[in-house]
């Protein structure tokens, strides 16, 4: 995924980012050395939170979008695929991702919105 860093904060060794897309923005860890305001990258995401239908994922709108609120990231993305161990295949944008989905009731693809409080991002270096 194609960001743009507006921000970064380096806290005890620990980098944040605010960062934005071409369909929002948010806050994320940095998982490598620090970068430059301005700068664009492509990462990788890692969101390390388990989903439960109707609790921190439901259906959503048919676009991509992304902001963050009250130190919760809000995300729609399209569910691509659905194991039965729980583990689903999300697109952002063009950029696929893991994550658990547990009791999800509908069959991809569908658009959803997740939100959770904590997202890596990993440079490519492309």
């Amino acid at each position: 995924m194609k960001i743009k860093i507006d921000e970064v904060k380096s806290v005890s060794g620990n980098i944040s980012v605010a960062f934005s897309t071409d369909f929002g923005s948010a806050v994320a860890t940095w998982s490598a050395d620090i970068p430059k305001v301005g700068e664009e990258h492509d990462v990788e995401l890692e969101i390390d939170e388990e989903f439960e239908w109707g609790n921190n994922v439901d259906v959503s709108g048919d676009r991509f979008s992304l902001n963050i609120k009250d130190g919760v990231i809000f995300l729609s993305a399209s569910l691509i695929s659905m194991a039965d161990d729980g583990v689903a295949i999300i697109d952002i944008n063009g950029t696929k991702t893991m994550i658990e989905l547990e009791d999800c009731p509908m069959r991809p693809p569908l658009f959803i919105s997740l939100n959770f409080g904590k997202l890596t991002l990993y440079p490519t270096n492309l």
